[in-house]
């Protein structure tokens, strides 16, 4: 049995788009005026928090945020191009493709549910 190791990792989330970003954004939040503002910001119109990044389409979103996640991922593991041919990788997310469905549901309610199940 071949042991595994975890040698790099990545975050990107409303905190931002990189570990050192988010740390940051997470020592000002200690600030009880900074994290009573930061809450106004970004949930007066929403109750979730948005990664502030504009995108085509919900489908380029999620791609390009995994894609994002995975090369910063690799570039701090320092893998070579032999380690990456067998790099397995693990994906964790609170709501992953939640866009891509929100999508697809607005286009299947602006065809006025002409695929609708019935």
């Amino acid at each position: 049995m071949q042991k595994v190791y975890i040698t790099g990792s990545s975050i990107i989330s409303a905190l931002g788009s990189n570990k050192e970003d988010a740390v940051e954004h997470i020592r000002k939040i200690i600030s009880d005026a900074y994290y009573k503002s930061y809450l106004k910001n970004n949930f007066q119109d929403r109750a979730f928090y948005s990664i502030k990044k504009e995108f085509s389409t919900q489908r380029e979103r999620f791609y390009s945020l995994i894609k994002q996640a995975v090369q910063d991922a690799i570039l701090e593991a320092k893998l070579s191009n032999e380690e990456i041919q067998d790099l397995h990788i693990f994906l964790g997310s609170t709501s992953m493709h939640i866009s891509v469905n929100e999508e697809a549901n607005d286009e299947f309610l602006k065809n006025d549910g002409k695929y609708k199940i019935k």
